[in-house]
């Protein structure tokens, strides 16, 4: 009995000492725009979505790119050139910059008589 508390014990202080030893960066959020997105071919019909985006930050110009996850068939394309992304980088390196939400830009001319 005594082992298996000094076992969870341990485990806490593991996971307590692995949280607070996280990288604590301060970052800074911008929307870039989606200049293109590509699928790339996963296997068996289904594809992961690249996505191309630039953004400027203190007049100088950035790209980056984020690759989703999540499988898909090709036609379920979620982004579209024109498309806005927010992005987060650290104020240390720019060019780290990560998705954090997407924004879907709707064309007007979309109607259906």
């Amino acid at each position: 009995m005594n082992i298996i508390r000094y076992v969870i014990i341990i485990l806490v202080l593991f996971f307590v000492g692995f949280r607070c030893s996280e990288d604590q960066k301060e970052y800074k959020y911008c929307m870039a725009y989606v200049y293109k997105s590509q699928p790339i071919h996963w296997g068996y019909g289904y594809y992961k979505l690249m996505v191309y985006y630039e953004f400027n930050y203190n007049g100088k110009e950035y790209k980056g790119e984020y690759k989703f996850n999540e499988l898909a068939h090709i036609y379920s394309k979620k982004f579209n050139e024109g498309d806005s992304v927010l992005i987060k980088f650290p104020k240390d390196d720019i060019t780290k910059s990560t998705v954090v939400k997407l924004k879907y830009i709707k064309s007007k001319d979309y109607h259906i008589n």
